[in-house]
């Protein structure tokens, strides 16, 4: 069975987010999942910024994916650009998430989309969709 390495960009303050996306794709029968996320439990130290984009990039750059849910919390974000840009440093695909309820996609997510829409996606908040664009953007490039 192959084995995904997954990274979920996420807020602590919204991890709800997080652990639903893990939770889906634990459940898929087509992978094993192994999550490079920094955990609330690993909570990365507030207070120096340097360090925390060094210790985001290590693990950005051991996942094979990178899977963002988009909320108004990311509009707002300070760390979200950040990771983007590490990600994309890395050529990473990425897998933009769109949460029930959010109308609008947010103006980064837009314009990533178009300039590498052959390494990104825009799914809805629905676990099969969630599944089948790992397996799209991982699997099938392999």
């Amino acid at each position: 069975m192959n084995r995904i390495r997954i990274f979920i960009s996420h807020s602590y303050k919204y991890r709800e987010h997080y652990k639903t996306l893990k939770e889906w794709l634990n459940s898929a029968n087509e992978f094993e999942l192994s999550d490079y996320s920094v955990p609330e439990e690993n909570e990365l130290p507030a207070n120096n910024k340097k360090k925390i984009e060094k210790e985001l990039g290590k693990h950005i750059q051991q996942c094979q994916i990178f899977i963002i849910p988009l909320g108004m919390y990311t509009v707002y974000s300070e760390w979200i650009e950040k990771e983007i840009n590490i990600a994309e440093s890395y050529k990473k695909p990425i897998l933009f998430v769109k949460p029930w309820g959010s109308e609008k996609t947010p103006k980064f997510a837009e314009t990533f989309l178009k300039k590498y829409f052959f390494r990104t996606n825009l799914i809805g908040w629905k676990k099969e969709s969630v599944i089948q664009g790992v397996k799209e953007l991982v699997l099938q490039r392999h």
